[in-house]
């Protein structure tokens, strides 16, 4: 079978319009693969840098986020949640990595685990410390000392609820945008959160962006002229134009063209896990 496959290659070497044909086919192939089993593609921004380049700044996690950071592959970096703060502790991955002592917590709040110094699963992820004794809170105390100054593990963000089941309008959502709060605006950075919230409607739900997406929606990102707007046809039609940005009109999308914002809803919701905090409704 290899020696017929060489025979056919070397037909179409000797043969240039097969051979142009074979290339134009490939590249079709390619093309089509690449639409089916991609997700839709990140260009780069105006100043030619992929976001994807730079540190990533603190962040909110939802819960769901958090359990992504188990450190499974060896490359991977292994977070825990304590006390609000998320910790990147791969420093430590022969405790906190799959095969160590601690491997239960990665991805994971530990706060209530630590302050009973438990190893339980059921102690995992629950909010509830009010019924701490003096001594497991001082324990508790402890462990954030130590992680803090001791340890000093990088802060990477906060653990955060983000609201949800809201009704929005578009002057609304124009409110969030991820800019740090001046003195005098209406709107603030929420308690307990590490950035400001970043509000981006995709076919009709709003994402919240400051979950994982600030170097790309917020101040400075390729993408921050969609916070705070639609940005429905502008990702559909992978435009940096200002008229696709201010556009909310969609029915003259190609079908490739709503395939792809339905690529983007897939990727937001099942790949970067942004939170939907509601619905757009005008």
């Amino acid at each position: 079978m290899f020696e017929s496959f060489l025979q056919t290659l070397e037909a179409f070497r000797q043969d240039k319009t097969a051979a142009a044909m074979l290339a134009a086919t490939v590249a079709v192939t390619v093309t089509v693969f690449y639409w089916v089993t991609k997700d839709p593609p990140l260009p780069k921004g105006p100043g030619g840098k992929a976001p994807d380049e730079e540190p990533e700044p603190p962040r909110n996690f939802t819960a769901t986020q958090l359990r992504e950071f188990t450190g499974t592959k060896e490359d991977d970096p292994i977070y825990v949640a304590l006390q609000g703060d998320v910790y990147d502790v791969s420093s430590a991955r022969d405790f906190y990595g799959p095969d160590g002592v601690y491997g239960g917590f990665a991805g994971h709040d530990v706060t209530r685990a630590f302050a009973l110094n438990s190893l339980e699963e059921k102690d995992l992820d629950d909010p509830n410390l009010e019924d701490l004794t003096y001594t497991q809170k001082e324990s508790l105390h402890g462990w954030v000392e130590k992680y803090k100054y001791y340890k000093c593990y990088p802060v990477v963000g906060r653990l955060v609820t983000p609201p949800s089941g809201l009704s929005l309008t578009l002057a609304e959502i124009a409110q969030y945008k991820g800019e740090e709060p001046k003195e005098g605006d209406a709107q603030t950075i929420p308690e307990g959160w590490a950035a400001p919230p970043i509000y981006v409607a995709v076919a009709g739900k709003v994402f919240d962006m400051s979950f994982g997406g600030r170097m790309f929606y917020g101040p400075g990102g390729p993408y921050h002229f969609l916070a705070g707007k639609d940005g429905s046809r502008p990702l559909a039609k992978m435009s940096f134009e200002k008229a696709d940005a201010e556009s909310r009109n969609l029915s003259d999308l190609t079908d490739r063209q709503r395939q792809t914002l339905e690529e983007w809803v897939e990727k937001f919701i099942n790949g970067r896990k942004y939170p939907v905090v509601g619905k757009l409704i005008d």
